[in-house]
């Protein structure tokens, strides 16, 4: 009889639990148990804040510590899932791209593309090798006599102390630049984006020769080989020999190439992350830069500014030497902007959004009589806003305002705001 009871009971409890739903766990749950989430955002910075500040040290391969808490946020853009990136990852915003060296193998099934990551940089180095911006640690080659430090990749560990995923930041996506050329891009400001060539052919493509053989049919450089692509001097294709399409053949049509747009020095090298990263042409794709040019309007008077293709001219005609004259340039701000403890602005005006070509800079300006911008003023991308400056095309290639005689006399019609 007890035996009887006891076992009706069981049953009974059985059941009870049985008839409980069982919830999956939340998308919160999911990041938090990937990175270390003690990381806050107490010191945010752009990526392009961070190139910046690390400039000297990118530009001549060299690095330096980030000796205080900052942070990065942004989305992972290209991963080690085809084997072509190896024990690295990247990372854009809105304002730049960073490569960040990992001394790990399978990244992707952690920080996969599309998945928005937050960087605490504070104890890591920032470098550059070959002029691309690298997050690293420290490393000499004790193989090497003499050798000088430079970026090295971090360990797992240390990594895992340093990132923590995030939900999704408005704004970002894995939406490549779609370009027919690399012209209109900076060598420095956009370096590490993610970029897609469209209707390129890639040179020798003969119908038989693969993108990265190891049998010695091709130059190695790094355990890479660079293609070359018809019609581009500064651009290549770079594969590496353990990419898992390596050994496929290269198309003798014209191509579609989506991939890293890393930089060697003054060299553009597209790394494809994956084999769906190369397709062929179809004729109908739309592009970047395809948006119309403007001609150019304006007289630069404060009753009739120019827009950016007269303002652009009239540096190239001035050249390096700055105009005497203030002028007045009206334009859309291409990039969403936040004023910071520095009180000015930098804006880069176009005629058009998406415009990669025309490009105006209102350089580091301030408001009337020199009045300082108030700090954490957003200026939204597409704003209309009306500069006033001396002009100079500096260094002969980046029409601008000359440092410190520039104004923001209006966002949308607004007179700015003004520090206190």
């Amino acid at each position: 009889m007890k035996t009887r009871n006891i076992f009706l009971l069981a049953l009974t409890a059985l059941l009870t639990v049985s008839c409980h739903s069982w919830d999956d766990p939340s998308e919160e749950a999911g990041l938090k148990s990937i990175g270390n989430q003690y990381i806050q955002a107490t010191n945010v910075k752009t990526i392009a804040e961070i190139k910046s500040s690390f400039q000297n040290e990118i530009n001549n391969n060299g690095l330096k510590q980030v000796t205080k808490p900052t942070q990065i946020q942004g989305i992972v853009i290209g991963d080690d899932a085809g084997s072509n990136l190896y024990k690295q990852i990247y990372v854009q915003d809105a304002t730049g791209a960073l490569c960040i060296s990992i001394n790990k193998s399978g990244l992707f099934s952690e920080t996969a593309v599309g998945q928005c990551v937050m960087i605490e940089l504070e104890g890591l180095y920032v470098g550059g090798y070959g002029k691309q911006g690298q997050v690293g640690i420290s490393y000499t080659d004790p193989s090497k006599e003499n050798a000088t430090a430079q970026v090295g990749r971090m360990s797992r560990y240390t990594w895992d102390e340093h990132f923590k995923l995030i939900p999704a930041i408005e704004g970002l996506s894995v939406k490549p630049i779609t370009l027919r050329s690399l012209e209109s891009l900076d060598l420095a400001a956009d370096c590490g984006k993610l970029v897609k060539l469209v209707g390129v052919k890639l040179k020798n493509a003969d119908g038989k020769i693969v993108f990265a053989p190891s049998d010695g049919s091709a130059k190695l450089v790094g355990g890479c080989v660079n293609r070359d692509i018809d019609g581009m001097s500064n651009v290549v294709v770079r594969t590496s020999t353990y990419a898992k399409f390596a050994n496929e053949v290269m198309p003798t049509e014209k191509v579609n190439i989506t991939g890293i747009a890393a930089r060697y020095n003054d060299t553009w090298q597209i790394m494809p992350r994956t084999a769906d990263d190369i397709e062929l042409t179809t004729g109908d794709e739309k592009t970047d830069d395809d948006v119309p040019e403007v001609d150019p309007a304006g007289t630069g008077t404060e009753a009739d500014p120019f827009n950016v293709a007269a303002a652009i001219a009239k540096c190239q005609q001035t050249g390096e030497t700055a105009t005497e004259e203030i002028f007045f340039v009206k334009g859309l701000v291409s990039a969403d902007y936040t004023v910071d403890s520095y009180k000015n602005a930098t804006l880069v005006l176009v005629d058009a959004l998406g415009a990669t070509k025309a490009k105006f800079t209102a350089y580091r300006v301030k408001g009337a009589d020199g009045k300082g911008l108030k700090e954490g003023y957003k200026i939204a991308k597409g704003a209309t806003v009306i500069v006033s400056g001396k002009l100079v095309n500096y260094k002969g290639n980046t029409p601008e305002t000359v440092q410190n005689s520039g104004t923001l006399v209006s966002v949308n019609g607004q007179a700015p705001e003004l520090a206190e």
